[in-house]
């Protein structure tokens, strides 16, 4: 398992892209609307993202927005993003309209099952909550023997498993996920039948996920993403 939170952040990086690749980062929910970060232009309603193909460039900027800006939610596109994207902004972030649609994607290489707890919208995963996404995560993990190479991530307030696309469409993703969700559907735990789609945001391990309060006596609190294990199953 990576050490500190960056190396999760760089570990992760180097799991869905190669070298050269360019992606997105995009921060969600941001509570000050101007920082140096982005050179202090005003992003009141707007996302703060960027494009990137440098991946210490993009370790910086994250941790920096997660130290000091401390958005809800730090992100990454799922999947390498259309070389010209880096000319909306290269290798730095800033307040943006437009972000990445399926159209921007380059190919698809990576695909992720995500495991949320349900409950109220707006509020951090309970640790009793979290225990059911968890159980449930191993148990679709199992039943993945033999799959192929794969990470094991706790998001924040549930758990992924990301994978290689291998050559996987769209609608072959889309089907797979069906297939779990009607297998191993839950009444405490969702998974996610929509991230099928190439564009698809998934959280930037080794950042927080600030969603609601942070509310330790009821075990409703802030947690780091990180990667558990990277592995072939």
């Amino acid at each position: 398992m990576a050490a500190d939170k960056r190396d999760h952040t760089r570990q992760q990086l180097d799991f869905l892209f190669a070298d050269g690749d360019v992606f997105e980062v995009c921060l969600l929910g941001i509570k000050e609307p101007r920082h140096k970060l982005w050179g202090g232009e005003f992003a009141g309603g707007k996302p703060v993202s960027g494009y990137f193909n440098d991946k210490d460039k993009a370790v910086e900027a994250i941790h920096i927005a997660d130290e000091q800006v401390k958005p809800v939610g730090i992100y990454l596109t799922a999947n390498p993003c259309k070389p010209e994207l880096l000319a909306r902004a290269n290798n730095r972030l800033m307040p943006t309209k437009v972000r990445t649609s399926d159209s921007d994607i380059a190919r698809i290489e990576n695909f992720f099952i995500d495991l949320d707890p349900k409950r109220a919208t707006g509020i951090s995963a309970s640790q009793e909550e979290m225990a059911f996404a968890e159980e449930l995560a191993y148990r679709v993990l199992q039943d993945l023997i033999g799959f192929g190479r794969m990470m094991f991530a706790l998001s924040g307030n549930g758990y992924h498993l990301v994978f290689k696309a291998n050559g996987a469409k769209t609608a072959d993703i889309k089907t797979f996920l069906n297939n779990v969700a009607d297998k191993f559907g839950s009444p405490d735990v969702d998974i996610d039948r929509t991230v099928f789609n190439p564009s698809r945001l998934v959280k930037a391990y080794g950042t927080t996920a600030r969603k609601g309060e942070n509310i330790p006596e009821q075990g409703r609190i802030h947690r780091v993403a990180k990667i558990l294990e990277v592995l072939d199953v």
